[in-house]
């Protein structure tokens, strides 16, 4: 009996680092898509800003 209990405990523990590795992998790739995101973002404000200033000059005749 002794034996069974260390190892369902061993067991465990290893299914329990396993999940863990699991997560924080996946919250790592959900930074980077995070992170791509933004960059593609800020590109298209850059992309938009020129469009944005010759309204406000039609605009403003």
């Amino acid at each position: 009996m002794k034996k069974r209990k260390i190892i369902f405990l061993v067991l465990a523990l290893i299914f329990t680092f396993n999940f863990i590795q699991a997560y924080a992998d996946s919250v790592n790739d959900l930074k980077k898509q995070q992170k791509n995101v933004n960059k593609q973002i800020e590109n298209t404000k850059k992309k938009l800003k020129p469009l944005n200033n010759r309204q406000r000059m039609y605009l403003n005749k």
